[in-house]
């Protein structure tokens, strides 16, 4: 399969671009639904955090962008901590800045459907998962547009962090506060 994609990406490298961006941007719905499936309490959570307190969220964004990574050089520059720092840069950092994106695609593809359906609401957001990341797929084809995904992006990532840090401080409790939002009873 592979011989056959450096095939295309020779014979026509355009091709290869457009089908490399399809091959991504079904990975990306894919997680997206996986996420929506596994971690639907836990998403819309971090929606209510971007609507609820998006200054606060975003500003956890930029926050986290600066302080994850230099977190992780300085353990890095320690040496004790050169595993701890190399595995935060190569799989955490990464990972909690993709589950932002998706929690923001999430929380676009939601905000559409309010648009159109103001009264429904889903316990699972897989739809609102394929729209949202669909539309951000779409936003980082444009150069200039690809701009507005970057910062869409910057509310999830803070979301993310914002809802772990309030979970964590919230000494093993089984829900995080989020203000404006009341919580749904867990059952065991």
């Amino acid at each position: 399969m592979g011989c056959l994609f450096l095939l295309v990406a020779a014979l026509s490298p355009r091709l290869a671009l457009i089908l490399m961006w399809i091959g991504f941007g079904l990975a990306v719905i894919t997680a997206g639904l996986l996420l929506a499936g596994v971690a639907g309490r836990q998403v819309r959570a971090a929606e209510a955090l971007i609507s609820h307190e998006p200054v606060l969220t975003f500003a956890t964004g930029i926050v986290a962008m600066v302080l994850i990574p230099l977190a992780a050089f300085l353990l890095i520059a320690t040496l004790i901590g050169a595993a701890l720092g190399v595995g935060i840069l190569i799989a955490l950092w990464p990972l909690v800045a993709f589950v932002g994106y998706l929690v923001a695609g999430i929380w676009i593809g939601d905000w559409v459907l309010q648009q159109r359906r103001p009264a429904v609401s889903r316990e699972r957001p897989y739809l609102a998962a394929v729209i949202g990341l669909l539309i951000l797929q779409a936003l980082g084809l444009v150069p200039v547009l690809g701009i507005v995904s970057a910062l869409v992006s910057l509310f999830g990532l803070g979301a993310v962090v914002l809802l772990a840090w309030r979970t964590l401080r919230a000494g093993g409790g089984t829900h995080a506060v989020v203000a404006g939002v009341t919580p749904a009873p867990v059952t065991s």
